[in-house]
């Protein structure tokens, strides 16, 4: 695969939020089956789209890349076509460069307020997530209000318009400026796979909420999964510190799935 058509191809896969990683052909010598810039993108269940070169060499490109989509490393290598190197009775050598691309983990802000707005600030300096920020307010759903969001969605009173199904990439964090609005997401996006979905509130109105929804017919097996009160206890109470205490959580549930899958090597 040329340059051109693999930077496209990249792009396309990008854009599906799908796990990938590169080999680039930098230089070869002596008997290399492709020129310098060719380019193979491997997928983690193994499958490929394009050739660097085939046979016993790219057969060891594609095992690097999948321990490296595992790690999350960039390597850079050189294969020698010999016997005791790849088992080739041609002579010649290859530089590949090996670079790995991970889905993004997606931060979802359900509430533009003053909490939603410290979360969006503080969460961009770490650079972790891609952001996006739900209000049903015109002057709480503002880029001016929000800079650093990679979008913001002006959203109904019921938070339904254009409101998107979480994946397992999705943090959701709810801090509308209503219970009620907030029980009503739970009901909504719990059901769905995420990677964490969390709520303010206090232990008694955990306790009320569960047991309404649970009335109401959501399954007791999707409320476990949100955690009220939300953040870890780091005891303040001031808005950079109830901000710092929601990041802090989900940095540390991060941490945790990167480790599992790492561990995993799963998809």
């Amino acid at each position: 695969m040329r340059q051109v058509e693999l930077f496209n191809r990249m792009t396309k896969v990008l854009e599906e939020n799908r796990e990938f990683a590169v080999a680039r052909l930098l230089f070869s010598e002596g008997s290399a089956p492709q020129e310098p810039g060719a380019g193979m993108i491997i997928f983690p269940n193994g499958s490929t789209e394009g050739t660097i070169g085939g046979g016993p060499f790219e057969a060891q490109v594609i095992a690097d890349a999948l321990n490296l989509i595992r790690s999350g490393k960039i390597l850079h290598k050189r294969y020698e076509f010999t016997r005791e190197g790849l088992g080739m009775l041609c002579c010649g050598a290859a530089d590949v460069l090996i670079e790995t691309f991970r889905r993004p983990w997606n931060l979802w802000i359900f509430g533009g307020g003053h909490v939603g707005q410290a979360l969006c600030r503080m969460a961009a300096q770490i650079g972790i997530f891609r952001m996006t920020v739900f209000d049903d307010r015109i002057e709480y759903a503002t880029r001016e209000r929000h800079p650093d969001a990679d979008s913001v969605i002006l959203t109904d009173p019921e938070y339904c318009n254009n409101v998107p199904i979480p994946d397992l990439t999705t943090f959701v964090v709810i801090v509308t400026r209503g219970h009620s609005m907030d029980q009503k997401l739970v009901a909504r996006l719990s059901p769905h796979d995420s990677a964490y979905i969390g709520m303010m509130g206090s232990v008694s109105k955990k306790k009320a909420m569960i047991s309404e929804l649970e009335a109401q017919g959501v399954e007791p097996q999707h409320l476990a999964k949100v955690e009220i009160p939300i953040g870890l206890p780091l005891g303040g109470k001031a808005l950079p510190e109830v901000a710092l205490s929601i990041l802090a959580r989900l940095v540390q549930v991060k941490n945790e799935l990167e480790t599992r899958h790492k561990s995993s090597g799963r998809d």
